[in-house]
């Protein structure tokens, strides 16, 4: 979505055609803000679901997948970019398969490691967790190599760099931003109304 589009349509709404009261620099920041919004919701929908309601069509811009080879030790880098992950493979040694790993969380980790009996002898017994910037394997990879599927944050949106979001998502974009920005004119009726506004149009955005 170009931002001098979305930048247009709020300043019609704010009834200031040109920046005066609000700076071009202070509706893009809001549209920032905006989009972090829509994303998150969206994510929280996803997240409560569960995977076997699909990922909104929101999110699927921000699908990707890295591998990493020629991997030594348990503590591994996780991508800058990391939103959410979907899922972890791994193989322990040069060119062994890649196979799907539990991701744990931290709590769980310690559990386990005090309770040794809920850990089987073998390669089943392999799962990570995350720790900071880090993905941390129950077992060190020896040259090994492993791939991440997750989603990405969105890149910034900037006077050229327009946001990745889907088309239909403008309105709910529009709406959040156009609240933003009357809150600091104190114009709490009207801000409250766009906030309405865009709860319902990223309800439906997240359905989809």
């Amino acid at each position: 979505m170009n931002t001098a589009n979305l930048t247009a349509r709020i300043r019609s709404l704010l009834d200031e055609r040109e920046a005066g009261f609000w700076s071009d620099e202070e509706i893009t920041a809001a549209l920032n803000e905006a989009q972090t919004e829509v994303i998150n919701y969206a994510l929280f929908v996803f997240t409560n679901g569960g995977l076997a309601s699909g990922l909104p069509f929101v999110l699927t811009p921000f699908e990707t997948e890295e591998r990493f080879t020629s991997v030594t030790g348990s503590e591994v880098p996780l991508p800058e970019d990391l939103l959410y992950i979907f899922e972890v493979k791994c193989a322990t040694s040069q060119n062994g398969e890649e196979k799907p790993v539990p991701i744990w969380s931290m709590s769980l980790t310690r559990y386990a490691r005090e309770h040794n009996s809920l850990l089987k002898s073998g390669a089943g017994s392999m799962f990570c967790h995350v720790a900071g910037s880090e993905l941390v394997f129950s077992s060190p990879l020896n040259s090994g190599s492993y791939t991440i599927a997750y989603l990405r944050k969105p890149d910034e949106i900037t006077e050229v760099q327009g946001s990745e979001l889907p088309e239909n998502c403008s309105g709910a974009l529009v709406a959040y931003a156009t609240a933003l920005l009357l809150e600091k004119d104190k114009q709490h009726d009207e801000s409250a109304n766009f906030f309405r506004l865009y709860t319902m149009k990223v309800e439906q955005l997240a359905g989809l």
